[in-house]
């Protein structure tokens, strides 16, 4: 008789965009303290690349035009893309 379980957790594998919609701030929690962000504008244009280290990370995004952006984690697990909102 063999039992196989396979439970993945993939809420704690998922970065979370803590407030969304923001007209200040891009709030990030990060399941990795090494990850790579990148951000794109609805036309796929990349408007900011940046390492990040630590499990939480704030970008300014006051500057920004208001609309909807990609924002794509990429870590030693993965690849994950989420919409952030500007207002």
């Amino acid at each position: 008789m063999t039992m196989m379980s396979q439970e993945i957790d993939k809420q704690s594998d998922e970065f979370k965009i803590v407030q969304n919609p923001s007209s200040t701030k891009l709030e990030l929690t990060l399941p990795n303290s090494e990850v790579k962000l990148e951000v794109f504008d609805v036309l796929g244009k990349k408007i900011l690349t940046k390492q990040l280290s630590g499990l939480t990370s704030t970008i300014d995004v006051s500057k920004w035009n208001n609309g909807v952006y990609l924002v794509r984690i990429t870590s030693e697990a993965g690849t994950q893309t989420k919409r952030f909102v500007k207002q």
